[in-house]
């Protein structure tokens, strides 16, 4: 995220001030919907300064591989692994095992330039799991660091070339880059989040807009009303996008779009929104903006680790993390990173040989040594949760698309013998997968055939999408149309509907939409039941019984009140009643989860019933057994 240029430009700085501080307040849930588009904005700043300072040196003749990659070293590493080597000294004290050891595969991944594909394989960028990867930011470095490794030698290539046009060429390359991340936003989003083919095109807006400028510099340089078009596009990028937006793909043209166009406005004679990037003010902010990158999500991510949801809420805390990673960017930026780069340090080349190669060894061999020991388990005692090492397993988690809903193809339950007639159909999200295992027990148990057709994040109700990073989206309503005609044309006897129903936006819709789906489903002659939500605990589950095991401390306390309970169901009370009157069964897990303490709890008898802090677990979803029977048994 960082580059440099012969001659400073005190508005690009500015810039930087602009693209940080929207990414730092939507990492706080503080403002700021889009603020991760800020990211997109660096991208583009890098592109435009790097190919700036590479272009003139190869015109010149004086570029060096050897000499351009030193400086990235001195510009990045220092401040990175001061950064890292914090976040493995501070997951030590604060992280549980399983959570540890992962910081330890993300230091490994980093050092080898592949944070990116780590986080991809792991997890989405908005998945409320992202709150315990403090490296998870590191992604974006790893996708420009890797550009960087391959992009001078195309610049030397075709610059030396007189045949070959440097604009024609970026152009092609960046156009390629963009389709494929529309074409990816589509077909695979994560990956198009991750990856550097789906976000190089950024990079070469900010490269095309460079080898444009030195071209044609009187055409850019009196573009100044340009400048407002861009604050424009940047501005309603960062306040009217969401998690829920289709990104990057169409919707990066935005941001990047909006940062070229200030670049471009603002070069000497600069333009009037230029003059207010180069005041001091938000000059020095986009000074300090790496390493106040860098720190705010560790902080941000150990913060939140330890408290319950509703503590997180407060945004006095979250400011404060902020104030927090401020304070740390500039005692970074003042003695550590400026004077390498400055070479008041490390002057020479094989100083800083040394230290990048004995400080990648040491993160490299620490990060190994975390995953390998499964996060150093011995350092906390927490033996009194039996299941500690086995909470996260879950046997049903393939995911029903259009192509296997229209050929019945679904994941079976129980009986296996083909001849056998399918008498139970679970329909639901990812809290049906959580509760088929015992659903499946109980099919063998009694010899029924039952099968699984259930999608994460989308809800089973007819003639509604479901949104969001891992649901069906557009294809929601058709798969589950086509779920109906397979419960019709197979006279399947019992249909168990399982969603996290208050999970779901525009709640209204979704209570029309599921009262007509079980009116739909008792016209084909079944028996309709529906399981409410199993109480949704207002804080991760394993990671805080870990943490109060490891004090000593009754985990069982843990838990949620009756009347939070209560008010957490009441949107859908009269939903729920409504059903129940046409002829729907109601299934209530809630009384399954509550102890003698007077509390829903999250463990019982030493075993963790949730995964999180709505998924259950193996031995949470056993506890239903009872009130699952009626719905294998029905006849």
């Amino acid at each position: 995220m960082a580059s440099s240029s012969s001659g400073y430009r005190p508005d690009i700085d500015g810039l930087r001030a602009v693209a940080v501080v929207p990414v730092l307040l939507f990492h706080a849930q503080l403002a700021c919907p889009g603020g991760y588009a800020g990211v997109d904005v660096f991208f583009v700043i890098s592109g435009f300064l790097i190919s700036s300072l590479l272009m003139r040196e190869i015109a010149t003749g004086s570029f060096s591989l050897v000499a351009f990659w030193e400086r990235r070293v001195r510009r990045i590493l220092p401040a990175l692994v001061v950064m890292m080597l914090s976040v493995l000294v501070a997951g030590w004290f604060l992280f549980l095992p399983q959570d540890y050891k992962t910081v330890g595969e993300s230091a490994v991944a980093q050092t080898l330039l592949l944070s990116n594909a780590f986080f991809w394989q792991l997890t989405g960028y908005f998945s409320p799991s992202s709150d315990t990867k403090p490296l998870l930011h590191t992604w974006s470095l790893a996708v420009e660091e890797q550009f960087y490794v391959f992009f001078p030698l195309l610049l030397v290539f075709v610059l030396r070339n007189p045949r070959r046009s440097l604009t024609t060429t970026l152009a092609t390359f960046g156009i390629a880059s963009f389709l494929l991340s529309v074409l990816g936003s589509y077909v695979c989003p994560s990956a198009t989040f991750y990856f550097l083919p789906t976000r190089a095109w950024e990079l070469l807006l900010g490269a095309w807009l460079a080898a444009r400028s030195r071209q044609a510099p009187s055409r850019i340089r009196f573009f100044g009303p340009i400048a407002f078009v861009g604050v424009g596009f940047v501005t309603y990028s960062f306040c009217f996008y969401d998690s829920s937006t289709r990104f990057p793909g169409i919707a990066a043209l935005l941001p990047c779009i909006g940062a070229a166009c200030i670049l471009a406005s603002s070069q000497l004679p600069a333009s009037f929104v230029g003059k207010v990037l180069a005041t001091k003010p938000l000059a020095f902010i986009g000074r300090v903006s790496y390493p106040l990158y860098l720190w705010h999500w560790p902080l941000l991510t150990f913060l939140r680790y330890p408290l319950r949801t509703s503590e997180w809420q407060s945004p006095v805390l979250r400011g404060g993390a902020l104030a927090v990673s401020f304070v740390l960017a500039v005692l970074t930026w003042k003695y550590i990173e400026t004077p390498i780069r400055r070479r008041t340090c490390w002057r020479s080349g094989g100083q800083l040989a040394g230290f990048a190669t004995a400080s990648t060894l040491g993160i490299l061999t620490f990060g190994m040594l975390t995953y390998l020991s499964q996060g150093f388990p011995s350092r906390y005692p927490v033996g009194s949760l039996r299941n500690a090492a086995t909470w996260h397993r879950t046997p049903f988690t393939r995911a029903v698309g259009l192509a296997q809903a229209k050929a019945g193809d679904f994941s079976p339950l129980g009986s296996i013998d083909s001849n056998r007639r399918i008498s139970v159909l679970v329909w639901g999200d990812s809290h049906a997968m959580a509760v088929a295992p015992t659903l499946d027990e109980l099919c063998r148990t009694w010899s029924k055939r039952g099968v699984l057709a259930a999608h994460s994040a989308t809800a089973p109700v007819l003639e509604y999408a479901s949104r969001g990073e891992f649901a069906l989206q557009e294809d929601s309503a058709a798969v589950n149309d086509q779920i109906l005609s397979f419960v019709s044309r197979n006279k399947i006897q019992s249909v168990l509907l399982v969603a996290h129903w208050n999970g779901y936006a525009h709640l209204d819709t979704l209570k029309l939409a599921l009262i007509k789906t079980v009116r739909a489903l008792i016209r084909t002659g079944a028996r309709a039941y529906i399981l409410r939500e199993v109480p949704i605990q207002d804080f991760n589950v394993p990671r805080l019984a870990g943490l109060e095991a490891m004090r000593r401390r009754d985990p069982s306390l843990l838990g949620l009140t009756a009347d939070a309970l209560a008010t957490q169901r009441s949107a859908l009370d009269q939903t729920f009643q409504e059903i129940a009157r046409m002829g729907g069964i109601v299934l209530d897990p809630a009384p399954y989860f509550l102890n003698d303490k007077g509390v829903y709890a999250g463990v019982r008898d030493g075993d963790l019933l949730y995964r999180d802090h709505e998924h259950l677990t193996l031995e949470g979803a056993k506890l239903l057994s009872p009130l699952f029977e009626r719905v294998v048994r029905a006849e």
